[in-house]
């Protein structure tokens, strides 16, 4: 404190030194008298005769002085004679030296002529003076702000070129009092500004440095006022504006006690109520599948049960619930693409046009020994409502008839139709190959001459051919089915088969399973379609096309191994 007294005192009983600046003007300066009497240095009237008008005589001057800024004191050959603006009459003819002074300015002194009779007019411009500040604090590197603006530099810091007058200085330290002062700066003066800071152990809240033990008082204050508030909003329900309530509170008191108990509270009644919350919802989107369920509406029903077992992961019994539905909609979608899937027992059967088939091209030679394993074949032609569902277009010629056979349908496109249906069940679907068509055309290997009958006058019931069509391809399963329960075998479109067709495989054809020839530009299609007459749409009778293929009475059927 003493340092800081002494600095203090400095700056108020500051003077410059001997040969600097004149002496500031006092209030006296200010003065003028109507005679405008010349005063000596030590403010007695000076000769009253030169300074005298004389309008009869003329033989003296006057001189007329202005200034800006004005209130600058003149001086004439050394003598005070007041502020400006001042005019000075009664000045004998000859040269005087004019000096003019004022407070925070750089003063100017010039040679004027007075001539006898004549009013010399001056005006002087007066420029601002500039001082150097330098500033030493206590602690070293502290923030210096000068005029409310911060100094780049710390403390010791030296300011040159300042505009002379006051000068709000504020100093600033970590953990230290800050202090503010007013510091004058004179022209051509180095002013030194002292400053010493209190503190060091300081703790800053709320915008102020304040001794420990008072700023822990106004935090605990604080704290225990939002612990209020927080659980207040707690009570009311709102826990995010208490956690946010408590989170202001442990920023100002890290690690307290109170506080966190606080939080793990709040956070536990709001995970109840968000659990409760849950509970019941998950409750009404049950009841609401069941519901759906009852009215056979099973995938809404199912996607029911699963939001609530996203809410609620613990809900009890949900879970078998889920899973027995979940199949019940495989089996669903799988019999809504497939039309259903009949299951053919394998066996034995002799395959190729015997006697009981009548006349047949050369292809269909020799009869052969063939042993399939069992597999499921589609007890339908695949509609162009299944194929829509997956593939999102309709290529088929006969339109307007959602049920009918898929037709102008390519192998490449059965491949990735067969590739969706396969990933939408989780199965592996296939086109059946050419000796499982036959067998399960023939109800199992039987000598059928059609599907389901050898009777010509019988064929129109299992049959839609040329006869009966009208020429067109018509709804599946509107015939009879034959002994395996399988629809339009013969008829109504042919089918694509999984082999490649060459005139000469059944020469070297496999007993065992046989999946075709190992490459061939075409592929097998069986059964006939709509616009053939009876005799080429035998069982036995085989036809083939190339792979990129596609006419109106040209369609397919699924197969599956009996293993999925």
């Amino acid at each position: 404190m003493g340092i800081l007294a002494l600095a203090v005192g400095f700056f108020i009983s500051y003077r410059p030194t001997p040969g600097g600046p004149d002496p500031v003007p006092g209030p006296e300066d200010t003065r003028r008298t109507s005679s405008m009497t010349p005063q000596t240095p030590s403010g007695k009237s000076g000769d009253r005769s030169e300074a005298k008008t004389s309008s009869s005589s003329g033989v003296e001057g006057s001189l007329s002085v202005t200034s800006n800024p004005s209130g600058a004191t003149l001086y004439i050959d050394g003598r005070k004679f007041g502020v400006t603006p001042l005019t000075v009459p009664g000045l004998k003819q000859g040269a005087y030296t004019i000096r003019i002074l004022r407070l925070y300015h750089e003063p100017h002194e010039e040679k004027v002529e007075i001539r006898r009779g004549e009013r010399i007019e001056k005006h002087l411009e007066l420029e601002r003076g500039k001082g150097i500040l330098s500033i030493v604090a206590k602690p070293v590197s502290a923030s210096v702000y000068l005029n409310g603006v911060k100094q780049k530099r710390p403390t010791p810091l030296r300011v040159e070129g300042l505009i002379s007058g006051l000068h709000r200085v504020r100093v600033e330290a970590d953990r230290y009092r800050g202090q503010e002062r007013g510091v004058e700066i004179l022209p051509g003066e180095t002013t030194e500004a002292l400053f010493v800071l209190e503190g060091g152990n300081l703790e800053y809240y709320r915008d102020e440095w304040h001794e420990p033990e008072v700023a822990r008082k106004m935090k605990e204050e604080d704290v225990g006022g939002l612990l209020a508030k927080a659980r207040a909003a707690s009570s009311a329900g709102d826990f995010a504006a208490a956690l946010r309530l408590l989170e202001q509170a442990a920023s100002i008191l890290p690690g307290s006690g109170a506080v966190m108990e606080s939080v793990d509270l709040v956070k536990t009644l709001e995970a109840d109520r968000q659990r409760r919350l849950d509970q019941e919802r998950a409750e009404r989107l049950l009841n609401k599948g069941k519901v759906l369920e009852s009215e056979a509406k099973y995938e809404e029903a199912l996607a029911m049960y699963k939001e609530a077992r996203t809410i609620c992961p613990d809900f009890e019994g949900l879970g078998p619930i889920i899973a027995r539905l979940e199949d019940k909609v495989r089996q669903l979608t799988e019999y809504r693409l497939t039309g259903g899937m009949v299951l053919v027992p394998g066996g034995f059967f002799m395959m190729g046009c015997s006697s009981w088939a009548g006349d047949c091209e050369e292809d269909a030679y020799p009869v052969h020994r063939v042993e399939l394993d069992a597999f499921y074949l589609g007890k339908y032609e695949v509609t162009q409502r299944q194929w829509k569902e997956l593939m999102n277009d309709n290529p088929s010629h006969h339109r307007g008839c959602e049920d009918c056979p898929v037709e102008s349908v390519g192998w490449n496109d059965i491949q990735e139709f067969i590739r969706r249906l396969n990933k939408a069940t989780n199965k592996r679907y296939r086109l059946p190959t050419e000796a499982e068509w036959e067998y399960a055309a023939r109800g199992g290997g039987k000598p059928e001459k059609w599907s389901g009958t050898s009777n010509p006058e019988k064929l129109e019931d299992y049959a839609w051919y040329w006869k009966n069509s009208g020429q067109r391809a018509r709804l599946v399963g509107t015939r009879l089915p034959n002994g395996l329960g399988l629809y339009d075998m013969t008829g109504n479109v042919d089918e694509w088969c999984s082999d490649v067709y060459t005139a000469i495989y059944y020469r070297s054809s496999t007993t065992k399973n046989p999946a075709g020839p190992k490459s061939s530009p075409f592929r097998v299609i069986r059964g006939g379609n709509w616009n053939h007459p009876g005799d080429e749409i035998r069982t036995v009778i085989r036809y083939h096309v190339t792979q990129g293929a596609r006419h109106n009475g040209l369609g397919f059927r699924l197969a599956l191994s009996k293993d999925g």
